[in-house]
């Protein structure tokens, strides 16, 4: 596809990485000429210096005729200026990025206004991953089906764990979750298991639930210490106002550290029944004198990666039960395998897939069956939604009947809105929608599960 990406930045660069690498035709718009030149050396791309609300740089890069334009700069109002005119010049397809709080709950009024396909927040993305992790003690994320409404979470064995040593077959029963297995990672690769395969240590299991039945298994394998009743984060910008707002709506008390005492007035405005403290969070008689002792989540979410790496690895070692890292930087992340923190958080990669997995999606709707394509494990493995036409050969025989090729796995069937864990049982109808899970490039219509 032709693709204009306006914002060369931490967002636009990892997006244009990844397009590139599909094979998409690129260019890319930003006025900071250093950012155009690195980009330029990294992307094959065509790289315009500018301002992408300049209609003379939008025509230079023909905007009218792109696939698909995409405003990801820095810049609320330079995004959705430049969206409406990209739009108005015969732009297919719009992506937005918009950051500001305000925004928050009249997305689809701006959406249907402005003629744009999908906003991006990666604020707002970043903190709906912390709530994730908090929720779900013992998980990392993998990516969401069906809207948003099936997650698909990632699970590590450890030795003294109730599933070592059990089979995938008794892992509902085990838990008293109905969750499925979709595949696992170790040390022989990614594959998708057979119902006979037996957990081992250092297994890391991709799980697929709706929020209760995940939850469930969850605190069935995972060692609690308790319910997470109280949380501390440090820093005060957008990220912090959004997590805030959704962990006090689970019944989750918060404090909010931060330095800058016109920031804290203005959440004491965003966020009035958190708890704000004006003061320095690297501090050591700060953090104990705010409770870093006996709070039951720490999250660090500053603008400075090595303050944020520094007080989380200060509230490890003052026993706080889970801790969160945000970094600007991809490197940082890798972090996480070897240091205490249990989670460290790139915002910019959480954007970044979600534009990425919305292009895939637009790119295979051409076909008539795939509704949308998640690449997994760095395109080991495809995750496809199809849509279930009425002369289908999966239609209204039961699972166990069908002959199913033995490297897939049926993840989740979708029917008027409702996700289902598919069972031996279940059975396929019209219309439904149904995520297959397969070696990547090996589906491409719903018959090419069978035999």
């Amino acid at each position: 596809m032709r693709i204009v990406i306006a914002g060369a930045g931490r967002v636009g660069g990892t997006v244009a990485e990844a397009l590139t690498e599909e094979g998409h035709d690129l260019t890319i718009i930003d006025r900071d000429s250093e950012l155009i030149s690195h980009i330029s050396n990294d992307v094959d791309a065509i790289c315009i210096e500018g301002s992408a609300t300049d209609v003379d740089i939008l025509k230079d890069a023909d905007s009218g005729n792109a696939d698909m334009f995409l405003a990801i700069t820095e810049a609320d109002e330079t995004n959705l200026v430049s969206s409406v005119l990209a739009k108005n010049m015969g732009a297919n397809y719009i992506i937005a990025r918009l950051r500001n709080p305000e925004y928050l709950g009249k997305e689809s009024y701006v959406k249907q206004a402005l003629g744009i396909s999908l906003l991006i927040n990666p604020e707002l993305l970043c903190a709906r991953e912390i709530l994730r992790i908090i929720q779900f003690r013992g998980a990392s994320h993998a990516t969401t089906f069906t809207g948003g409404n099936t997650e698909l979470l990632k699970y590590k064995v450890s030795v003294k764990d109730k599933l070592c040593g059990t089979s995938v077959r008794d892992t509902r029963s085990i838990t008293s979750a109905n969750i499925l297995v979709c595949y696992i990672i170790n040390e022989d690769g990614v594959f998708i298991p057979s119902a006979d395969y037996v957990y081992r240590e250092n297994d890391v299991l991709a799980i697929t639930g709706n929020f209760h039945n995940l939850k469930k298994f969850f605190n069935s394998v995972v060692p609690r210490s308790g319910k997470i009743r109280n949380a501390i984060i440090y820093g005060g910008g957008r990220v912090t106002v959004y997590l805030a707002r959704l962990l006090m709506q689970t019944g989750i008390e918060v404090t909010i550290i931060e330095e800058d005492r016109a920031r804290c007035e203005r959440l004491c405005e965003l966020v009035p029944h958190a708890h704000i403290v004006c003061g320095d969070g690297t501090k050591r008689d700060v953090m104990i004198e705010e409770g870093i002792m006996e709070t039951d989540a720490y999250i660090a979410l500053t603008n400075d990666d090595g303050n944020n790496i520094i007080t989380s690895i200060y509230a490890k070692h003052c026993d706080v039960g889970m801790v969160v890292s945000k970094t600007e930087h991809v490197h940082f992340a890798d972090l996480m395998e070897i240091s205490i923190i249990d989670k460290i958080i790139t915002p910019k990669i959480l954007a970044a897939r979600q534009i990425v997995g919305y292009v895939r999606a637009i790119n295979n709707s051409l076909s008539q069956e795939i509704e949308s394509i998640y690449y997994l494990e760095d395109g080991q493995l495809d995750a496809l939604e199809f849509k279930i036409k009425n002369d289908s050969a999966v239609i209204g025989v039961p699972l166990m009947e069908l002959k199913i090729r033995n490297d897939i796995k049926i993840a989740a069937i979708i029917r008027n809105s409702t996700t289902m864990m598919p069972t031996g049982e279940s059975i396929i109808e019209k219309g439904d929608a149904v995520v297959i899970i397969a070696k990547a490039n090996e589906i491409k219509r719903i018959e090419d599960i069978l035999v």
